[in-house]
């Protein structure tokens, strides 16, 4: 797969923006992330992708924060993102246990 990148804006078409990525999160304040094939993890920052340190096969940003899961199924919480902000966040923290995919909602995860 060409693992391309788009955009719907309103009742537009869609648009191809630059990149490659497998999998793709955006919360309900439009902020996107993702993550390649390599499992490198990119936050949209204006126009670009920002490399994001870590490694993950899956992320998630919403209301509860931006969260991930690893190639060993371990789970990560980005520091500093509860409440959606537009930030890149602190630190990744390992938090208890195994999972295949995680979603961030709106008070939960």
């Amino acid at each position: 797969t060409k693992e391309e990148i788009y955009r719907k804006i309103g009742s537009g078409g869609w648009t191809r923006i630059g990149g490659s990525l497998m999998q793709v999160s955006v919360s309900e304040n439009n902020h996107v992330w993702g993550v390649n094939r390599n499992h490198n993890i990119f936050r949209r920052s204006g126009n670009s992708w920002k490399l994001i340190g870590g490694k993950l096969k899956c992320v998630s940003v919403g209301q509860s924060g931006v969260w991930g899961v690893n190639a060993n199924d371990d789970i990560f919480y980005k520091s500093g993102t509860y409440g959606d902000p537009n930030v890149d966040g602190a630190g990744w923290q390992h938090i208890g246990g195994k999972l295949k995919w995680i979603s961030s909602g709106k008070d939960f995860v």
